[in-house]
């Protein structure tokens, strides 16, 4: 058994399609998607989950004892071993656990620039 369904005239019906397109607007006037999620909010989950795909990636760094420590068993080399690979004056250093291994972050100042290098820590 068929049925004719009748669109009311504030939902505009693409022509030639059996679709309907539904605009939601809530009481306060906003805008909702047909997520039922105000277009915002959309952008705000979507920036969090997209911050939590990144997390992974990037360096976890160690406190100074827990450096003290990974250097210590071997699993990292020290500071002063790999400065060596480093063109100019180290000012900040910090251990990191990256993908398995470890690294430093080092703020080098090389010419009156100071930039971040990221080195392996690996023995």
């Amino acid at each position: 058994m068929a049925r004719n369904l009748t669109v009311p005239p504030q939902i505009p019906k693409t022509p030639g399609s059996a679709c309907v397109h539904v605009k939601l607007i809530t009481p306060c006037g906003h805008f909702v998607s047909r997520t039922g999620i105000e277009p915002v909010k959309q952008i705000f989950l979507l920036l969090i989950l997209l911050c939590a795909a990144v997390a992974p990636a990037q360096a976890a760094c160690l406190s100074q004892g827990e450096a003290r420590q990974v250097v210590a068993s071997g699993k990292a080399a020290s500071l002063g071993s790999v400065a060596s690979r480093v063109k100019g004056e180290i000012l900040k250093a910090e251990l990191c656990r990256q993908g398995g291994g470890y690294v430093y972050v080092l703020s080098v100042r090389n010419g009156g620039k100071v930039t971040t290098v990221t080195v392996n820590a690996g023995r």
